[in-house]
């Protein structure tokens, strides 16, 4: 969405302002993991123990201090001891975990970060998108969609039963056509197309109506 409005030609200062915000909040969340990823990957044991620290950075959980794991190992020795940081680490380890896949599970995304953030980690992406409705992540992808994303959306959204209000909801995105050129899946795209192409009567009046408006532009570039 452009920061300047179409009909006055002026800047919307409160427009840019929240895009200002959230590019700066995504520049501090790449540092943060990239940071995390130069860390992790030299101190962890295995990929899960490395994809939990990364998970933890990404929600900006604050790591554990050394004088409260000080306090932890205090009055404990030999293998007492080493039970109890065992203990520890079992369960900060099941926290980050909990921690990475409940939001993405449960949580309803408030901003386009935090629905790239839960796409990148939900396991059922069908069941993701059809949780939190057409019309909830339509007005969040308004705002911004990433291309990759984008096409990884499309994949999901043309194996439904009643796909187009996604497919609407889709094209409304930010930069959909110019976002829509990167799409390399042309099983995706000539779903899609056959989508729009179809007339199966059980369409109902709504959908054909959504249809007719998107109709032309997915077909150029999409084709």
């Amino acid at each position: 969405m452009s920061v300047i409005d179409p009909a006055t030609g002026e800047l919307n200062m409160a427009r840019l302002q929240k895009e200002m915000a959230q590019h700066m909040l995504e520049d501090d969340r790449y540092h943060r993991v990239d940071e995390m990823k130069k860390k992790a990957i030299t101190t962890s044991k295995n990929y899960d123990e490395f994809r939990q620290f990364v998970a933890c950075a990404e929600d900006m959980l604050k790591p554990v201090k050394s004088a409260e794991l000080a306090e932890l190992r205090q009055g404990n020795t030999g293998w007492q001891k080493n039970r109890r940081d065992i203990q520890n680490n079992v369960l900060l380890s099941k926290k980050c975990k909990e921690k990475s896949t409940f939001g993405a599970e449960n949580n309803i995304p408030k901003n386009p970060l935090e629905f790239e953030r839960d796409w990148r980690r939900v396991e059922d992406r069908a069941a993701y998108l059809q949780r939190n409705g057409s019309k909830a992540l339509g007005k969040l992808w308004h705002q911004e969609l990433d291309a990759t994303v984008l096409g990884e959306v499309l994949a999901v959204i043309v194996e439904f039963k009643q796909p187009i209000p996604w497919l609407f909801a889709l094209s409304q995105s930010n930069r959909f056509s110019l976002n829509a050129a990167f799409i390399d899946n042309e099983r995706t795209k000539q779903k899609a197309l056959s989508i729009i192409d179809s007339s199966n009567s059980s369409v109902s009046e709504e959908d054909q109506n959504l249809l007719q408006k998107i109709a032309p532009m997915l077909r150029k570039v999409l084709k």
